[in-house]
């Protein structure tokens, strides 16, 4: 029996690349390596599910990125159902399979990460998956000899027809639109004047990440974040023109904040 103890703790510390500190005390362990140890004495059991809850919520920025490639590969290797408690959208999107978005009790969406990315039921799930946050703009809808528009302060969008249809159904006036900061582009007014969305408004905030920066920006009716690269400097307070194609909006009940279908 001590055999296939000592066999089996042997055996997990390899996974965990924990071997060289087996005769170590918890005192004498990092908090990335306590975490290791934690997940190893789960495994050791060999159990037909795990149930992990928020496990990485006391670690710092750095060893969280390394501990979620560390419990990717023990998932991979164990081939047991684990189920992850977060509220961490990032860890969700990069460690599930299948997701779960709660709020207040209720779940909202069930579905891939891919699902809840591009296609979110509500409102709620779209601002809550993606980094940075979909941008919203409330809009009027109005008619024009081409087909439908969206129409506010800072914003003017001709849509496809779909879109049109899907808007008609609701019998609002309003709706609001949703925007990933991926699908923001910065425009000249030359490039602005053949776009299918524009979108105008004041930088507020700019994050420099290295080869990218998000450019946070108030517009009329509500706000949006582009992701746009370095090579393009802009300022805080200075006015910017951001262009965007029609397929990409998401469109939201203004009322209930539920998505509307079209595609």
């Amino acid at each position: 029996m001590l055999v296939e103890i000592d066999r089996r703790v042997r055996n997990i510390a390899m996974m965990l690349n924990m071997e060289p500190f087996l005769k170590r005390r918890p005192r004498q362990l990092s908090g990335g390596q306590r975490q290791r140890v934690a997940l190893g004495r789960a495994i050791v059991r060999d159990p037909a599910v795990f149930l992990l809850d928020e496990p990485l919520s006391n670690l710092d920025a750095h060893l969280r990125v390394q501990m979620r490639a560390e419990i990717l590969k023990v998932h991979r290797a164990v081939s047991a159902t684990a189920v992850y408690v977060t509220h961490d959208q990032v860890e969700a999107l990069t460690m599930g399979d299948r997701i779960a978005v709660m709020n207040e009790g209720r779940i909202h969406q069930v579905g891939t990460p891919d699902e809840l990315y591009d296609f979110p039921v509500n409102r709620f799930v779209a601002s809550f998956i993606g980094t940075p946050a979909m941008g919203f703009i409330d809009c009027r809808i109005q008619g024009s000899e081409g087909g439908m528009e969206l129409v506010a302060d800072s914003m003017h969008a001709r849509i496809a027809d779909a879109q049109a249809q899907a808007l008609q159904q609701t019998g609002s006036q309003k709706v609001t639109v949703g925007i990933r900061p991926e699908q923001l582009a910065l425009a000249t007014d030359t490039q602005a004047r053949t776009a299918e969305v524009v979108i105008r408004g004041t930088v507020e905030v700019v994050e420099m990440l290295g080869a990218e920066q998000y450019v946070h920006v108030a517009v009329g009716g509500g706000a949006v974040t582009a992701r746009v690269p370095r090579s393009q400097p802009v300022r805080v307070e200075e006015g910017v023109t951001f262009i965007a194609q029609a397929r990409d909006l998401q469109l939201f009940d203004h009322d209930t904040g539920r998505a509307l279908r079209w595609r």
